[in-house]
């Protein structure tokens, strides 16, 4: 019955937008129950050509992988942040980026470019904003550096 746009910011990510959507959503059920009350409601048929089947996103999907894009990288951080979140193993441990942004800086894929949590991608690095051990809550870089052992120059596969 009715729809509307809205801008998906460059550092939106799946909860912040879920809460957009939520607040957007709940305004049209109101416009939406306003209109059938009057009898001026008009309803669109969907395309059933421009739909589409979102399939549930498995773990493996979220395991992180340095050799794309670092634009690309942070966008699926971004998409699945916070829950299920993409993640990363280092040492045995779990590690769930929440937040980061691109940086222009290049490194080999994978790497620990310096001690702010920077990573190389494909194409410029990511650098870590907000991290969470798994079981843990979620830490701000600095925070997470101060007790937990990762080094510049290491590669993370």
């Amino acid at each position: 019955m009715l729809q509307k746009k809205i801008e998906i910011k460059k550092n939106e990510n799946h909860e912040s937008l879920g809460k957009k959507l939520a607040v957007l959503g709940a305004e049209l059920i109101i416009k939406s129950l306003d209109l059938i009350e009057a009898k001026k409601a008009e309803y669109i048929s969907q395309e059933d050509f421009s739909a589409s089947y979102a399939k549930k996103i498995t773990k493996k999907e979220c395991q992180i992988k340095w050799n794309i894009p670092a634009k690309n990288l942070v966008a699926k951080i971004n998409g699945l942040s916070p829950s299920p979140g993409a993640w990363f193993n280092h040492n045995n441990n779990r590690l769930k980026i929440i937040k980061a942004e691109e940086i222009n800086i290049a490194g080999k894929i994978g790497e620990i470019i310096d001690h702010n949590l920077t990573i190389g991608c494909l194409k410029n690095s990511i650098r870590i904003l907000e991290i969470q051990k798994e079981g843990k809550k979620i830490l701000n870089a600095t925070e997470f550096l101060d007790g937990y052992n990762i080094k510049k120059g290491e590669i993370i596969n």
